[in-house]
C-alpha cells in the first residue's frame, strides 16, 4: 500500500457523500497514483531531451536558429504540463467535499417554503402561518437524501413591492422618517417591512451562491410569479460564472384539477424558453414537479429526482476517466466494461502542485535566456515536490497517518 492508497483509505472512513466515496476509491484503486505518475512521466521525457541537448551541445555548437526551435519546443511541452497542474488546482479539495451543498427554497410570500421546510425536515423549523412575509432570516437545516447531504435554506418570500437587486433604499427611508415622526404609537407595520425588505436582501445574496434552487409557484398564481422570477434571475445572475442548478416546483397542487397540469407544464417552460438568459435556462431541470407541501404529496418523488440529478451533475464534473476493458481470455463472448474514475487532489498534494508549479512559470517566462543546465536543473526542481505527493510508504508512516486519523488512548 503507497501513500495515496493510505490517504483513500482515511478518506473512505470519513466520507459523508456517496461521490466522496467514489473519489476514496480512486486514491486505493491506484487511480491518483497514475494521475501523478503520469504528471511526473511527462516532466521527466522533458527533463531528459534537455540533457541530450546538455550533450549534444558539449561536442558542437548549436546554431541560433536551432536554439530558438528548441525553446519553442520547451515552451510547448511546459505550457501542456502548466495547464494539467493548474487544472488539477482548480478541482476543490476532498476535504471541502464535507460540506453539504446550500440548497435554497425560493419564490413568492406564501409559496410554501415553510411547509415544505418543515415537511422535508419532518420537524417545524420554520414558523408556518396565513401572514404574508413570516419568514424574514435565512432557516438552514442539513438533510440526508439517500447517503448524501444538503443545506436545506428556507428564506423570506419575495414581493413584487420590491427592487430586483432585493431593497429599494428610499422605501426604506421613507418607513424610517414615518416611524420617528409618529409618537403616539409605534408603526409595527413599517418596522415589519424594514425587516422584510432586508430579508429579501438576504436572499437573493443566498441565491447567487447556491448550488441548487428550488424555486416555488402557488398553481393558483404561477404566472404573475413566475414573470417576476424570471426578472429576478435574469437580474441577479447575469455576470454570474456559476449558475445554480434551478428546479420548478409548483405548489399546492391539489387545489386545481390534475387535467390542467400538461397545459400548465406547457406554459411554464415556454416562459423559462423565452424569458430567461440562454446561459441561465441551461441550468433549469427539463422537469417539473407538481407537489404539495402542506399534504406531501410528491414530495418524495421529487427529492429523488432532485438527488439523482445532482448526484449525476457531480460525477460529470469530477470525471476524468472513461475506459472501456475487455473480460475473458478470448475475445469471442467476452464482456466489455466501462470504467469510470472520479478524482479530485487533497489538500496537500495542493502544496507540492504549487511549489512545482512556481519552477515550472519560472522555467516559461525565462527559458529562452537561459542555459540548458540551468533548465535542467530547475525541471528536477518540479520534478521533486511531486515525487513527495506520492511518497515512499514505511511502517512509521503507517503508524503517523493511524494517530491522525484515530484517537487512540494510551
Amino acid at each position: 500500500m503507497d501513500l495515496l492508497q493510505l490517504e483513500g483509505l482515511r478518506e473512505l472512513l470519513f466520507c459523508k457523500q456517496r461521490i466522496q466515496k467514489k473519489i476514496a476509491l480512486s486514491y486505493t484503486h491506484g487511480f491518483a497514483r497514475k494521475v501523478y505518475l503520469k504528471m511526473i512521466k511527462n516532466i521527466k521525457k522533458l527533463l531528459m531531451y534537455i540533457q541530450f541537448k546538455i550533450d549534444f551541445e558539449d561536442e558542437h555548437i548549436t546554431e541560433p536558429n536551432e536554439k530558438n526551435k528548441i525553446n519553442i519546443f520547451i515552451q510547448n511541452k511546459l505550457n501542456n504540463i502548466i495547464k494539467n497542474i493548474k487544472n488539477i488546482l482548480n478541482k476543490k479539495d476532498t476535504q471541502n467535499m464535507n460540506e453539504p451543498d446550500n440548497v435554497l427554497l425560493f419564490g413568492f410570500v406564501n409559496s410554501g417554503k415553510s411547509t415544505l421546510m418543515n415537511y422535508i425536515c419532518n420537524k417545524n423549523i420554520s414558523i408556518v402561518t396565513s401572514i404574508k412575509g413570516t419568514t424574514i432570516d435565512i432557516i438552514q437545516k442539513n438533510i440526508t437524501i439517500e447517503n448524501n447531504t444538503y443545506n436545506l435554506c428556507d428564506c423570506a418570500g419575495v414581493t413584487l413591492n420590491t427592487g430586483l437587486d432585493g431593497i429599494n433604499n428610499l422605501e426604506l427611508t421613507k418607513l424610517n422618517i414615518s416611524e420617528r415622526n409618529d409618537t403616539s404609537c409605534p408603526t409595527t407595520t413599517n418596522t415589519h417591512k424594514i425587516l422584510e425588505h432586508i430579508g429579501i436582501k438576504k436572499t437573493l445574496k443566498y441565491l447567487t451562491r447556491a448550488v441548487s434552487v428550488i424555486v416555488l409557484l402557488p398553481i393558483n398564481n404561477y404566472q404573475k410569479e413566475l414573470s417576476y422570477i424570471i426578472s429576478i434571475l435574469n437580474h441577479n445572475l447575469k455576470k454570474k460564472k456559476k449558475i445554480p442548478h434551478i428546479f420548478i416546483c409548483i405548489n399546492k397542487c391539489d387545489l386545481a384539477d390534475i387535467n390542467t397540469y400538461d397545459i400548465i407544464k406547457k406554459k411554464i417552460k415556454k416562459y423559462i424558453s423565452t424569458g430567461l438568459y440562454e446561459h441561465i435556462f441551461k441550468k433549469v431541470s427539463k422537469n417539473i414537479f407538481f407537489i404539495s407541501s402542506k399534504k406531501g404529496y410528491n414530495v418524495n418523488n421529487f427529492l429523488t429526482y432532485f438527488n439523482q440529478t445532482m448526484e449525476k451533475k457531480k460525477s460529470i464534473l469530477l470525471k476524468v476517466n472513461k475506459r472501456t476493458t475487455t473480460t475473458g481470455q478470448d475475445q469471442i463472448g467476452s464482456e466489455q466494461v466501462e470504467e469510470h474514475h472520479y478524482f479530485l487532489p487533497l489538500e496537500r498534494h495542493k502544496i507540492f502542485l504549487k511549489e512545482s508549479l512556481n519552477h515550472l512559470l519560472f522555467l516559461k517566462k525565462n527559458s529562452h535566456q537561459l542555459d540548458f543546465d540551468i533548465i535542467a536543473e530547475e525541471i528536477r526542481l518540479a520534478i521533486k515536490p511531486l515525487n513527495k505527493i506520492i511518497g515512499k510508504i514505511t511502517n512509521e508512516t503507517i503508524l503517523n497517518k493511524i494517530f491522525e486519523t484515530f484517537c487512540i488512548g494510551k
